[in-house]
């Protein structure tokens, strides 16, 4: 291991005392603050882009992603964000689409997925709705859901949206 210790300022002749601040394990990973445990050690960092599928729309006429995807995995706690538009069929029954993802989700739990918040805007008489949603997934096909309840769709239309979604992996 090397580790990396700061200590307070003292006197000539006095016992100097070492507080370790972070320590690079043999076996891989970084831990802070004296903490020797492999489990608690952060071995995993990782950030870039993807392409990723979006279909199977429901109520939605030509869902896209306008950019690439960013992700960011730390450990087994990843973060993507993404741009989408599309266009609402109709404004009386929900709406969704599927998008894949880049890491497998930790389990095939659809309520232990993660979380997401997804914000819209277009074309009606409010200049903007926010949108709450659960986003569903599987280890099955690293893909994922979104859900948009009818009562948050207050037109047919054009719109545009910005998702994130923090799952574990």
């Amino acid at each position: 291991d090397h580790r990396f210790s700061t200590a307070a300022s003292g006197s000539a002749g006095a016992a100097i005392t070492w507080s370790e601040k972070v320590r690079i394990q043999a076996a891989g990973g970084i831990s802070f603050n004296g903490d020797s445990a492999a489990a608690n050690a952060l071995d995993d960092y990782e950030e870039g882009t993807y392409t990723s599928t979006l279909d199977n729309a429901a109520n939605i006429n030509s869902i896209s992603s306008s950019a690439t995807i960013r992700y960011r995995k730390v450990g087994g706690l990843v973060h993507i964000e993404f741009d989408f538009s599309g266009s609402f069929t109709n404004n009386t029954s929900e709406a969704r689409f599927r998008f894949t993802v880049p890491f497998n989700f930790a389990t095939t739990s659809p309520s232990a997925c993660g979380m997401a918040a997804i914000i819209m805007s277009g074309t009606f008489n409010q200049s903007r709705f926010t949108n709450a949603q659960v986003f569903q997934g599987t280890t099955a096909n690293s893909s994922t859901y979104v859900y948009i309840s009818a009562s948050q769709i207050p037109y047919s239309g054009a719109f545009t949206g910005r998702a994130t979604l923090t799952y574990a992996a």
